[in-house]
C-alpha cells in the first residue's frame, strides 16, 4: 500500500502583499507630514521672531535718538513718522508692511497755554426820528392875513412857497395853520424850510381845537426851537422834524410860530405837515427838572446835544443808544470811550456823570424824565443804572473838535453790562449824560452822531501738553511724554499676521 504525504509551502499570499504595501506607504505619509508641518511651524516662528526683532530694534533706534529730537507724527496720519516696509522684505516677509508711529501722550503733567485775542469795534448811534404816516391836511387858514399864497404849505410840493408880506417884518408871525379835519394824536410836526436866507432862530408850535382864524385860544406844545440849519439851495433837502409826542391831547388845528425870523422882513415857508406815531431815535435831549415849560418832557429832533443848560429847558440830560454791539458775553474791556464832535466852542467849567442803563438790551427812551429815570436807583419803572459810572470833567471844547478831549471813558460802565448774565453779542445799551454842577456845558453835534469805541479781548485755554510743536519744526517742543509705536504685517501660511512692539520714552527715561 502507498501513502502519499503533503509538503507544507512557505511565503507570502498576494493578498498580503498588498496590505503591507499599504501600512508602509501610509507611514511614509504620517511621516512626511509630521516633518512638513514641524518645518513650517519652524519657519513660522523664525518669521515672527525676525519679525519681532525689527519691531524691537526699531523702537530702539527712537529711544536712543536725542529726546528732542524724537519725531512727532500728526494726527491725519495716524502719528506715522517711518516706514520701513522694505527692511522687512528683505527678511522674506511676505506682502510686508512696516511702520513706526510716535504719538505724545498726557499721562504725565499736561500743561495749558492761554491765548488772548483783541477786538475792537466802532458803534455810531442813530441820529434819526422815524416819523409816522403823514396826517393829510383838508384846509389851510391864515388866521394873520400877512402870507401870500397860504396853500402852498400842505400841496406837497416843495418847489413852490408861502411867504409873508414884506412890510409886517418877519418876527412875531404866526404861520398858517392846516386843519386835520378832526381832532387828532400828533407826534411830530415836519417842517419843510424854503432857503438858507429863510429860517428862524427861534419859533414854537402851536395848537388848538376852536377857530383857527383867531390869534387867542392857541396852545404851545414846543417852543424855544431853532431851525436845523438849512442848505442854501431850493432843492436841497431842507425838512425838520420837531417832536411833539410828550403832547397827549387831540388838537385839530397846527401852526408854527416865528419869534425870532433869520431874515429881517420874510419869512418863508415850503411845507407844514404833521405825522402820526412814529418810533422814538436812539438820541435824545429830556429837559431838566429846573425846565421853566414841559419839565422832564422827552425832545428827539434837536440839531444839537447841549450837555447840559439850554436855556428854558433847564439843566437837561441827553440818552444815547448805541445799537448791535458785537462784544461777547463776559469780555474783558481793555478800553471804552464815547465820542463827541463839538457843535459849539464852550470853556467854563462843568462837571457831568455817564452812566448806562443797567438792562440785557436797551429799550427805546419814553416817558416823563425817561433818561433820568432809567438810569436812577428805583426799580419800579423796570430798570435802573449802573453801578459803574463815569464823572467827567471835560476839558474846553473847539467847534468841530472831534479828539481826546471830546470823548469820556466808559470803560467800567461797559465791562458792568458786558458781565450781565443776560447779555449777548447784537445787544444795545443806553448811556445817560446828566448834569452835576458847575456854570459851563459842553455841545455836541446830533449829525456826525456820537460813536462807542469798544476794545476788548477773549482769552482762550488749551489743554497743550509739554508735547506740542509749536514751532511747527516737526518735532516735540520739550516733551513729558511719547508713546513710540513699531507694526510689522506680513503674509504667512495663508493668513495675515501682526507683530507690534510699544513702549513709552519721557525725559527721565524709559518704561513700558
Amino acid at each position: 500500500m502507498l501513502i502519499h504525504s503533503r509538503q507544507k509551502q512557505h511565503g507570502f499570499s498576494m493578498i498580503e502583499i498588498l496590505i503591507s504595501l499599504f501600512l508602509v506607504s501610509l507611514l511614509i505619509t504620517v511621516m512626511a507630514t509630521i516633518v512638513v508641518n514641524s518645518s513650517s511651524l519652524n519657519a513660522r516662528t523664525t518669521q515672527r521672531s525676525e519679525a519681532g526683532s525689527l519691531a524691537f530694534q526699531k523702537v530702539q533706534d527712537y529711544i536712543n535718538l536725542s529726546y528732542d529730537n524724537i519725531p512727532i507724527g500728526d494726527v491725519d496720519n495716524a502719528y506715522e513718522v517711518e516706514d520701513f516696509s522694505l527692511e522687512a522684505e528683505d527678511l522674506r516677509l511676505n506682502n510686508a508692511s512696516a511702520r513706526v508711529y510716535v504719538e505724545p501722550e498726557s499721562v504725565i503733567d499736561s500743561g495749558t497755554t492761554t491765548t488772548v485775542t483783541n477786538f475792537g469795534q466802532t458803534v455810531t448811534a442813530d441820529s434819526a426820528f422815524i416819523a409816522g404816516s403823514e396826517i393829510s391836511a383838508v384846509r389851510v387858514n391864515d388866521a394873520t392875513g400877512d402870507y401870500w399864497q397860504s396853500r402852498r404849505i400842505s400841496d406837497d410840493s416843495f418847489t413852490n412857497y408861502t411867504y409873508n408880506g414884506f412890510d409886517r417884518g418877519a418876527d412875531n408871525k404866526a404861520v398858517p395853520s392846516i386843519d386835520l379835519g378832526s381832532p387828532q394824536l400828533v407826534d411830530t410836526i415836519r417842517i419843510e424850510w424854503w432857503n438858507c436866507n429863510y429860517g428862524a432862530n427861534d419859533f414854537r408850535i402851536e395848537a388848538k381845537n376852536s377857530s383857527p382864524n383867531s390869534n387867542s385860544g392857541w396852545t404851545t406844545i414846543v417852543g424855544g426851537i431853532a431851525d436845523n440849519g438849512i442848505p442854501c439851495s431850493s432843492s436841497a433837502d431842507a425838512s425838520q422834524d420837531v417832536n411833539v409826542s410828550s403832547n397827549t391831547t387831540p388838537f385839530r388845528h397846527w401852526r408854527m410860530y416865528i419869534v425870532d425870523a433869520t431874515h429881517p422882513d420874510w419869512n418863508v415857508i415850503s411845507e407844514l405837515e404833521a405825522f402820526s406815531s412814529g418810533v422814538p431815535g436812539d438820541i435824545v435831549e429830556q429837559h431838566g427838572a429846573d425846565a421853566s415849560s414841559a419839565p422832564g418832557d422827552l425832545y428827539f429832533s434837536s440839531s444839537d446835544l447841549e450837555m447840559s443848560e439850554n436855556g428854558s429847558r433847564g439843566q437837561q440830560s441827553v440818552g444815547i443808544i448805541f445799537d448791535d454791539i458785537d462784544t461777547p458775553n463776559g469780555a474783558n474791556i481793555d478800553n471804552a470811550y464815547i465820542q463827541f464832535t463839538a457843535d459849539e466852542s464852550h470853556s467854563s467849567d462843568v462837571s457831568l456823570r455817564v452812566r448806562a442803563v443797567d438792562r440785557d438790551n436797551a429799550e427805546s427812551w419814553s416817558g416823563s424824565f425817561g433818561v433820568d429815570r432809567a438810569v436812577d436807583a428805583d426799580s419800579s419803572d423796570g430798570s435802573i443804572g449802573t453801578s459803574a459810572s463815569t464823572l467827567w470833567d471835560p476839558e474846553p471844547w473847539t467847534a468841530g473838535e472831534s479828539g481826546e478831549d471830546t470823548r469820556v471813558d466808559v470803560t467800567a460802565v461797559l465791562q458792568e453790562i458786558v458781565d450781565r448774565t443776560g447779555w449777548s453779542v447784537d445787544n444795545d445799551i443806553a448811556f445817560s449824560v446828566q448834569y452835576v454842577s458847575g456854570s459851563g456845558k459842553r455841545v455836541a453835534e446830533r449829525d456826525p452822531a456820537p460813536e462807542l469805541v469798544i476794545e476788548w479781548s477773549e482769552s482762550t485755554t488749551t489743554s497743550t501738553g509739554i508735547y506740542i510743536d509749536g514751532d511747527g519744526d516737526g518735532d516735540v517742543d520739550n516733551p513729558t511724554l511719547v508713546k513710540i509705536t513699531a507694526v510689522v504685517e506680513y503674509d504667512s501660511l495663508g493668513q495675515r499676521r501682526t507683530v507690534s512692539f510699544a513702549t513709552f520714552a519721557r525725559k527721565f527715561g524709559i518704561s513700558d
